[in-house]
């Protein structure tokens, strides 16, 4: 029983450990200590209706208006498919953000407004939603519970 316990308190700090990996990636990314500057798109489609979709083939005197941003590009959409659909996007210097939280993501409401949240950190990338950093954090969670199946096979051997 021994044997057990310690291989849970090793599978748990490797989790952890993990886990803070990731929050503190976040955290740096965002508020980007680097210095480095990005471009943000920043409109409301409730007064620019060019905000709500992007043509990026256009020329850039008919995309919506953007902004130098110092942190990660953020674009938040409410009431998705529906006629009261809303679609901001700004840069997180506007808002107050959990960096806990943020690491290249989109975030989604648990309600009925069925709204989202998603932050990026590259020149217009909060013109749309970037499939490569879903596939990744896919494999990454992935990976996480395979190796957590192995570990719970390998512990019950014993």
């Amino acid at each position: 029983m021994i044997l057990k316990s310690s291989w849970w308190i090793s599978f748990f700090f490797v989790l952890l450990v993990c886990l803070q990996a990731n929050i503190i990636s976040a955290e740096e990314e965002c508020i980007n200590r680097s210095g480095r500057t990005i471009l943000c798109y920043d409109c409301d489609s409730y007064h620019n209706p060019q905000c709500k979709h992007i043509n990026e083939s256009a020329p850039m005197n008919e995309h919506p208006p953007f902004k130098t941003c110092k942190g990660c590009c953020v674009k938040i959409v409410e009431h998705r498919y529906s006629p009261k659909e809303r679609v901001r996007r700004m840069c997180t210097e506007q808002l107050i953000v959990n960096y806990f939280i943020v690491d290249h993501v989109c975030l989604k409401e648990g309600n009925k407004r069925k709204g989202m949240t998603c932050f990026c950190e590259e020149d217009f990338c909060n013109s749309a939603i970037s499939a490569r950093h879903a596939v990744v954090d896919l494999f990454s969670y992935l990976a996480l519970v395979a190796a957590a199946h192995l570990l719970i096979l390998r512990v019950g051997r014993f």
